[in-house]
């Protein structure tokens, strides 16, 4: 399992061009190459609770072989629900990649 290190989902009514035109890469392929995704990006995966933060869930394939930390302000989505989330994948000063998302809904 590689980790990189999220909220009821929640349908972000201001969706910008950016999210609207964008889409998603599966999380396998950012965790596999996590240099090559800079800016704003859509990200589709598997929720999964990760440790007790309010703030922090795991973003995960369909079969978990993959994971990655998603940073969220607002309500992580429960554990299970496929997402799609919108935001900047970070490298913080541990080396650690960290997404860092906007927005976070349910995916379709």
């Amino acid at each position: 399992m590689i980790s990189l290190g999220a909220a009821q989902a929640q349908t972000n009514p201001s969706i910008n061009k950016v999210e609207a035109d964008s889409r998603p890469i599966v999380v396998d392929k950012v965790v596999a190459n996590p240099e090559k995704f800079k800016g704003p990006i859509n990200v589709v995966g598997r929720s999964a609770k990760l440790g007790s933060s309010d703030h922090l869930f795991a973003l995960s394939c369909e079969d978990e072989c993959f994971s990655m930390p998603v940073r969220f302000s607002g309500a992580p989505p429960k554990p299970g629900t496929d997402v799609i989330v919108h935001g900047q994948l970070l490298k913080e000063s541990n080396g650690r990649y960290v997404f860092n998302a906007e927005s976070v809904t349910p995916k379709k």
